[in-house]
């Protein structure tokens, strides 16, 4: 793994820690201390403390996965797995941040404008790095596969992603906030099938 992404991911797993633990401490700070009224959260404390947990072990694993040059994607699996982890664990430590927020605030912030920049910001991305992946070259596996079939399906995977990203972003201008969450639940289920339908392009044979 390249060491400044390692550092990048390092970072935020420590950010995500310590945006927990002082989410935790001042909320016992207002209640204990200052005799505040909170609305009871009593999940909170335990989701707050398993994000940079979870991260903590995505990155272990992704470091294995890596070190041990398992064949993916194509032979540029590795740079796509390494811009992938940057997004996801920087996002992740901003929505615990947001979390954490949410956890000490006698009155949840307004929130919306927050809830679309994040939709918009992950439909750029699912866009940005769809158009890469249309780009690829075919798996480098051992086993024998359809590699023409693999082709087709990972265009339609690319220029699929494309276009789910797009439509995130116009659901983050323009849809309410109870549509734009049936949209994104939509565009996950969309991105699914089409990650299933290349999967079963690099089995068949």
């Amino acid at each position: 793994m390249n060491r400044h992404v390692k550092f990048i991911l390092v970072a935020a797993i420590l950010a995500s820690l310590g945006f927990a633990l002082a989410a935790i401490g001042w909320r016992v700070h207002l209640v204990q201390n200052l005799g505040l009224t909170l609305r009871p959260r009593p999940l909170a404390p335990f989701i707050l403390l398993a994000v940079p947990a979870v991260l903590a072990l995505v990155l272990w694993r992704a470091e294995r996965h890596l070190a041990e040059h398992i064949p993916g994607v194509s032979e540029e699996n590795p740079r796509h797995l390494q811009a992938s982890l940057v997004f996801a664990f920087v996002f992740t430590a901003l929505c615990t941040a947001w979390m954490g927020l949410l956890y000490v605030a006698a009155r949840p912030p307004e929130g919306a404008q927050v809830v679309r920049l994040a939709v918009g910001l992950l439909g750029l991305t699912v866009a940005l790095r769809g158009g890469l992946f249309a780009k690829l070259a075919p798996p480098a596996l051992e086993r024998p596969f359809d590699r023409d079939a693999w082709t087709r399906a990972a265009l339609r995977l690319g220029w699929g992603a494309v276009g789910v990203g797009l439509v995130l972003i116009a659901a983050a201008a323009l849809l309410p906030l109870k549509a734009l969450f049936f949209a994104c639940l939509a565009a996950a289920l969309a991105l699914v099938m089409l990650g299933l339908a290349l999967r079963r392009a690099v089995r068949a044979r």
